[in-house]
């Protein structure tokens, strides 16, 4: 009977057992995340559990990555372990965890979504688990608020995960003050969360779990735009109106609608400030308006809250204003008024440039009303001289003196002098030169005045030129008010220019027994005062090897030349005059133009055909004065000299080009006005074969060589140029220089006709009005 009783128990145990796991099957998956409560589980017949779950391994890997977690009263180290062994953590344990947890998940996990599941268990027991990459530590939840969590930004609840991940979430506000936001929010928020304020950015940050936050976050979301409906911001970009005057008047007109008043001056979205209660209770400072209000006038205020506030950006002249949507239409109404063309009221005027061109005074002066720059052609130094596909001028072997600026590389520049000179050796008196740009910008246009800087600013974007090139004046529209401010600029920038008759001497010297022409000036200008003086470079080179010498000399220039002369080595190559402007670039060109193959391609028919390009030859000098205030002429020279040596190079099966011979430097010299500055050191080694022999005899073959000798000399020639400018600060004082040289000036006997001289110099003068006789008063 007992037997038989003890099988009816097992039976009744067996069933009891089946129909707990059937149950505990049934359950979703997050039940098996919590743990069991004593019902459930009848204690009393379950048989003994292994320290972790008791029903085999805690955590098995599937084969596609997942986790299954099967932990029921594991130890929290335990589930540490086998955590790190399944999915490859590093535990770092700075606490040593007690209690026991249970995890169960009928369903594969990632390995985050385990660690997420691992934070909700040990929220309770007071720890926190902090991932970093695969590392894994494990702190007590209090610390792990200092430690490195996960930093988020935003402020929409949707992009938060409700989990127990502790992390930091800065939340930028759009419209709401955070600080008094964060006051009205602080009943709401976890005891053990960490919640502060940012006024400077306005934005809030809370560190707490993913769940709690999204909870705060959508609350925030709905505070952050309650007031949005009471406002509207609008912009306005004004063309003519000032924007910080505009902003005060409207300030003003619409004071009344405000509570209180406060300074009319607007930092940036200081306007905004005010509306949603940046500050205190009750006024604000300059700038800073009436201050905050409290929600529970806010709440009374309703739409009232949302006053008319205009702010000013000064940069881009624009109005910003904040208010009622209904009173913004108002306010744009009034910013229409203010903002008018003032177009009806402008006139055009018409002012004659004197000095300066009226292009260039175009593009400076657009610039600086309307801060507009326009493409100007100019030089920014001496450049050196290129093949160019078109070179205008007298060539092969004559003179040109140009005072203005055409470069040899196909740029140009505008303005400068005329051309003139009588070729090599003789003078050119040249036109008056008006300007142009150059090195320091467009010439003679100096710092402009604080007037002019006021005006400019004053007038900015009210003021435009046109310039008419027929005439060489400019047409200027703006109000009439306006005019005399506008002309005043214009007359600065219309200063006569001064400018610098430099008068060229190039020269060839003759060494025969290597001496050192630097140590014969050396000689040739001692001063008993020990004053003289040298400038330049020499590119770490000696004159014998051939550097670049400048020197300047003082009182006995003609006395050099003349010396030179005597003993028969110095030969004139040319001696030019040359005008230029001040800060304008001037060239001079003494040789010819020779052609040369740029490019050579055979046609389909086996004709050739090439593309040809000039390039001048000979004596070419670069020069770009600048006249300094203290009386120093600054001088930016390149002297190039070239010739054809003779020999060719083939470029291709039918074309040659020949090889060009070239010596060129590039100095800058500082010299008083009218002293002169000599360049040397450019030197050239030439051999000659000369054949003396006895005639007809020294033609016999053989025997011949008795009757004639050959003798081969070689000679060093240096090429010096000399250079002594001249300013002229005023146009008239180019008429006294003119006069001088042709006082200088003597003819070869019977070179030309008998006075036909004098007639072309008189013929030059004709056509100049008469002068202005006195006016007769008339009789009573």
């Amino acid at each position: 009977m007992t037997r038989y009783f003890s099988r009816s128990s097992n039976t009744q145990t067996a069933t009891a057992l089946l129909t707990a796991a059937m149950a505990l099957w049934m359950l979703p998956p997050v039940a098996w995340a919590q743990e069991a409560t004593p019902a459930t589980r009848p204690a009393a017949t379950l048989p003994a559990r292994p320290s972790n779950n008791g029903n085999g391994p805690g955590l098995t890997t599937q084969p596609g990555g997942g986790l299954l977690l099967n932990f029921r009263e594991a130890s929290i180290d335990s589930v540490l372990d086998e955590l790190s062994a399944a999915a490859g953590f590093i535990v770092v344990k700075e606490v040593r965890p007690e209690g026991r947890v249970t995890l169960l998940s009928k369903q594969p996990v990632r390995s985050d979504d385990a660690v997420a599941l691992l934070n909700t268990v040990l929220k309770n027991a007071g720890y926190a688990a902090i991932q970093q990459g695969r590392i894994l530590k494990i702190v007590q939840r209090d610390r792990a608020k200092k430690l490195n969590i996960p930093v988020r930004v935003g402020s929409d609840p949707t992009d938060i995960e409700p989990t127990d991940e502790l992390v930091t979430q800065v939340i930028p506000l759009r419209y709401a003050d955070a600080t008094q936001l964060k006051n009205d929010l602080a009943p709401l928020i976890n005891p053990e969360a960490d919640f502060t304020a940012n006024a400077s950015s306005n934005a809030l940050v809370m560190t707490d779990t993913t769940a709690n936050i999204r909870r705060v976050v959508q609350i925030v979301a709905a505070l952050d735009t309650s007031l949005a409906d009471a406002a509207e911001v609008k912009v306005f970009q004004l063309k003519y109106a000032n924007a910080a005057s505009a902003a005060r008047l409207i300030n003003e007109v619409f004071t009344d609608q405000a509570q209180g008043r406060g300074g009319p001056q607007q930092t940036p979205f200081g306007g905004f400030g005010r509306f949603f209660g940046q500050g205190g209770p009750g006024g604000g400072g300059p700038g800073g308006g009436d201050g905050g209000r409290s929600r529970d006038s806010q709440q009374q205020s309703g739409r009232r809250s949302a006053r008319v506030q205009a702010s000013s950006d000064d940069r881009t002249n624009t109005l910003v204003v904040t208010g009622p949507t209904d009173t913004l239409a108002v306010v744009a109404r009034v910013v229409t008024e203010l903002d008018s063309n003032p177009a009806a009221d402008e006139a055009v005027f018409i002012y004659h440039l004197k000095n300066a061109q009226a292009v260039n005074v175009e593009s400076v002066v657009n610039n600086l009303f309307n801060g507009t720059s326009t493409p100007r052609s100019g030089t920014t130094g001496v450049q050196s001289r290129r093949p160019s596909a078109n070179t205008s001028g007298v060539r092969a072997g004559s003179g040109r003196t140009t005072g203005g600026t055409p470069i040899r590389d196909g740029a140009s520049s505008t303005g400068g002098g005329r051309t003139g000179g009588f070729g090599t050796g003789g003078f050119g008196t040249g036109g008056f030169g008006t300007g142009g740009f150059g090195t320091g910008g467009f010439a003679g246009f100096g710092a402009v005045s604080s007037s002019a800087a006021r005006t400019a600013s004053d007038l900015a974007g009210q003021v435009t030129i046109i310039a008419d090139t027929d005439t060489n004046s400019l047409l200027v529209r703006t109000a009439p008010g306006n005019f005399e401010r506008v002309k005043a600029v214009l007359a600065e920038l219309d200063r006569p220019v001064a400018q610098v008759l430099i008068k060229v001497l190039v020269a060839e010297v003759t060494h025969s027994n290597e001496t050192d022409i630097g140590a014969q000036f050396s000689v040739l200008n001692l001063r008993a005062s020990g004053l003289g003086q040298t400038a330049g470079t020499n590119f770490g080179l000696g004159a014998q090897t051939g550097g670049l010498v400048v020197r300047v000399l003082e009182d006995d220039f003609n006395a050099t030349i003349r010396l030179l002369e005597k003993q028969g080595k110095l030969d004139v190559l040319s001696r030019p005059y040359i005008l230029a402007s001040d800060n304008q670039l001037a060239t001079i060109t003494v040789g010819q133009s020779v052609p040369l193959i740029t490019n050579s391609r055979i046609t389909d028919t086996g004709q050739t055909i090439n593309t040809l390009s000039y390039q001048d030859v000979g004596i070419l000098l670069d020069v770009i004065p600048h006249i300094n205030p203290d009386g120093l002429v600054i001088m930016d020279v390149a002297p190039e000299i070239s010739a054809l040596t003779g020999e060719t190079v083939p470029i291709s099966d039918n074309a040659s080009q020949p090889v060009i011979a070239k010596r060129a430097a590039q100095s800058r010299v500082a010299i008083h006005n009218g002293q002169t500055v000599v360049i040397g050191g450019l030197m050239e080694d030439r051999r000659t074969q000369t054949i003396e022999k006895v005639p007809l005899l020294g033609d016999i073959p053989l025997v011949g060589a008795a009757f004639r000798r050959n003798i081969t000399r070689k000679a060093k020639t240096e090429l010096l140029i000399f250079l002594t400018p001249h300013v002229a600060a005023r146009p008239d004082e180019l008429r006294g220089m003119s006069q001088g040289e042709v006082k200088g000036s003597r003819l070869v006997y019977d070179a030309v006709e008998k006075n036909a001289f004098e007639r072309q110099l008189q013929g030059m003068e004709r056509g100049q009005p008469p002068a202005t006789a006195p006016a007769t008063q008339e009789a009573p």
